[in-house]
């Protein structure tokens, strides 16, 4: 659900909703159309992302791959990554994003120290999202992939979170 409607509805639990909640929860809905137009759009080129993504991260990072054998798990991580990415587009809730797959992404990379490989994977991702969608479409789909690239810097480091509006 989309977390502003959610908290909305939560709030207005045992009234009515007032007029100006009922025409914010009208403007929502109105969304969600091109939400899901979003995600049909990542869907239909979700492969050809995930290999084009994959083959540059793999020239940038030739140690990497020669290290890990990373092709497999690589495709197997973005193809996750912008599955999540839908679903928060879906909800409009970046924060999602960041519970169901972000902070335990984290911990396991940074555990194995890929942390500077995992962001430039991201940016990787974000250009060949860029060129593989539509424009409007691609522009919504990389504000998460922002919330990916942010959620890579160590805590410490954060000044600001990469928010959805």
């Amino acid at each position: 659900m989309d977390a502003e409607l959610d908290v909305m509805m939560r709030n207005a639990e045992g009234r009515y909703p007032s007029s100006e909640e009922a025409r914010r929860a009208q403007e929502i809905a109105k969304t969600f159309d091109t939400r899901f137009a979003t995600c049909q759009s990542l869907e239909a080129r979700e492969a050809e992302i995930v290999r084009l993504t994959a083959e540059r991260m793999l020239q940038k990072f030739p140690k990497f791959n020669e290290r890990y054998l990373a092709r497999e798990k690589t495709e197997r991580d973005l193809t996750i990554t912008l599955r999540y990415i839908a679903h928060a587009i879906l909800r409009n809730d970046a924060e999602f994003l960041r519970d169901k797959l972000l902070y335990w992404m984290q911990g396991v990379f940074a555990s194995k120290g890929f942390g500077e490989t995992v962001k430039g994977t991201y940016e990787i991702l974000k250009q060949v999202v860029a060129t593989e969608l539509p424009s409007r479409d691609a522009v919504e789909v990389n504000r998460y992939v922002d919330v990916c690239i942010q959620s890579c810097d160590r805590p410490q480091d954060r000044v600001q979170q990469a928010e959805v509006a």
